[in-house]
């Protein structure tokens, strides 16, 4: 993005702050002195271009620039928090775009464009890049993936076969809770693999099919430690599962 698309380029700060303002108006946070005379840190909950649906925003990143008193002659700092979707190698390249986008404006007002850059960023990347921590498998563009609310990643098939076991074993749990006249048992309740937080799902729109490296992956035989491993695993998330319910 060139100086000459910054519709706020050649402004003094203060002007460039209600600029943001006016443009992020929900993302934007600003922090000031101790006088309250010079905003000193910008701060925005950055997403990827999706337009309205939130839904198929898969990445995101809180981005933080302090801004120095002889700003912009000075070069502000930046630092990235709360990532999500996103590997150390994502996260380093937006640093070092933005390092390099401050030098280059150094002197002009710059904080539209570096927070744009970042936008830019995030929207050219909108593909989870961790593990599906169900299958262990990474995310491909030709993959039915989902976020959850707590911001945590699985394929569509992965998290269906996930959902659907935990409710048949949920099933066994509430009919024995019945048995011993204990109430107010949720069948339908499931808990996030990675987190435990309470997750909504809808099975249909789950259905897909399993992911490319699944499907292309060598067969696979479980041996015995495996499967002592996985039934005691299993046992622990029953536990956990009761303890929430």
């Amino acid at each position: 993005m060139s100086a000459s698309s910054n519709p706020i380029c050649d402004s003094g700060i203060d002007e460039e702050i209600e600029a943001l303002k006016a443009i992020y108006v929900r993302e934007l946070e600003v922090e000031h002195d101790s006088r309250n005379e010079f905003p000193t840190v910008v701060c925005l909950n950055l997403h990827p271009a999706t337009a309205d649906n939130a839904k198929a925003q898969y990445v995101r990143l809180t981005l933080i620039v302090k801004i120095p008193k002889a700003y912009p002659d000075d070069l502000p700092s930046f630092e990235i928090h709360n990532s999500r979707g996103l590997s150390d190698e994502d996260i380093d390249a937006i640093s070092r775009d933005l390092q390099k986008k401050a030098e280059h404006s150094r002197g002009s007002s710059m904080l539209y464009e570096l927070i744009e850059l970042a936008k830019e960023h995030l929207t050219a990347g909108n593909t989870p890049r961790c593990s599906c921590v169900i299958c262990l498998y990474g995310f491909s563009d030709r993959d039915a993936f989902i976020r959850t609310e707590c911001y945590h990643y699985f394929h569509s098939h992965c998290l269906r076969r996930y959902i659907e076991y935990v409710i048949d074993e949920s099933k066994l749990d509430a009919k024995a809770a019945l048995d011993k006249d204990v109430k107010d048992t949720d069948s339908s309740k499931v808990l996030c693999p990675v987190c435990r937080e309470v997750i909504t799902y809808d099975l249909e729109v789950l259905r897909a099919p399993p992911p490319i490296h699944v499907e292309t992956a060598s067969d696979f035989s479980r041996g015995t430690d495996l499967i002592r491993l996985q039934k005691q695993m299993a046992e622990i998330g029953r536990a956990s599962c009761r303890e929430r319910v």
